[in-house]
């Protein structure tokens, strides 16, 4: 029959097999097994390590199959019809005095197998870190040119607000200055002289014909306003007695009951 069991040793393991089944036959050949029963005790080493006695094995599964290579670095070979007369104490005493013998070489041999296992995984551990501290400094990158790229789009947005507004107000003023006229002489007919209170209380007096419409007279004031350097843009006209507030510019002075003159209120809208 043929298994593998737990040995006494750490990192130990014992496998036993008949000579009749490929696993044995595999293993005599190996470990050049002439006669029977037949004892052997070994260290299983990766391929490229040799030292001492040893003879190369197969696969990993001791059959010669397409596993991992390795080789058996043999510490004792014990073998014939001699071994049935041997008592078990004397045997375990042999294979307790090779492991004595050659447990400073395992030992060495397991330490820098751990020391190479350790070793690769501080390996992937700094390799992770990398990749890591790379991708945050990616992100990094990539959220400064994001608010770069945002603050340049601010920068457009609010230089064509300011370039639309500009020319906004240069139309408007153009419009303003090509409705306004003359102011017409005193003792004109149909004329109407219009008192017009700023918000800061400043009175300005000027005379419009009376078929001008409430849209002239805003012209006038926006002119005013850019020539003197007044900060109002958006306003209403409305007069306090009666209490109207004139919101269609269409209507001439005469329908809106300013001839021949009158008291218009300017609000600043913006204010």
């Amino acid at each position: 029959s043929s298994g593998t069991q737990g040995g006494r040793g750490a990192g130990m393991r014992c496998f036993g097999a008949s000579i009749h089944g490929a696993d044995g036959q595999h293993l005599a050949q190996s470990l050049g097994a002439v006669a029977f029963p037949f004892v052997c005790l070994v260290n299983v080493k990766s391929s490229s390590s040799s030292s001492g006695s040893s003879r190369s094995g197969g696969g990993g599964n001791g059959n010669g199959g397409g596993g991992p290579n390795y080789s058996l670095e043999v510490y004792l070979r014990m073998q014939g019809r001699k071994l049935l007369h041997l008592p078990p104490d004397t045997l375990l005493a042999y294979l307790q005095t090779v492991m004595n013998h050659h447990g400073a070489s395992v030992a060495e041999v397991e330490a820098r197998r751990l020391q190479r296992e350790e070793e690769a995984r501080l390996r992937r551990e700094q390799d992770r870190e990398y990749r890591e501290a790379l991708e945050a400094d990616r992100a990094r990158e990539a959220e400064r040119q994001a608010e770069r790229e945002r603050e340049e789009r601010e920068r457009r947005q609010r230089e064509d607000e300011e370039r639309r507004a500009r020319e906004e107000k240069e139309d408007a003023l153009a419009k303003a200055m090509s409705l306004v006229g003359d102011e017409p002489p005193v003792g004109t007919p149909d004329t109407a002289r219009v008192r017009l209170t700023l918000p800061n209380g400043r009175r300005i007096d000027r005379r419009f014909r009376a078929d001008d419409t409430l849209e002239v007279v805003r012209a006038f004031l926006t002119v005013h306003f850019h020539e003197n350097d007044v900060g109002i843009v958006n306003f209403s006209l409305s007069t306090s007695f009666p209490k109207r507030t004139y919101e269609d510019p269409t209507i001439t002075l005469r329908e809106g009951d300013l001839v021949p003159q009158a008291v218009l209120m300017v609000q600043d809208l913006d204010s």
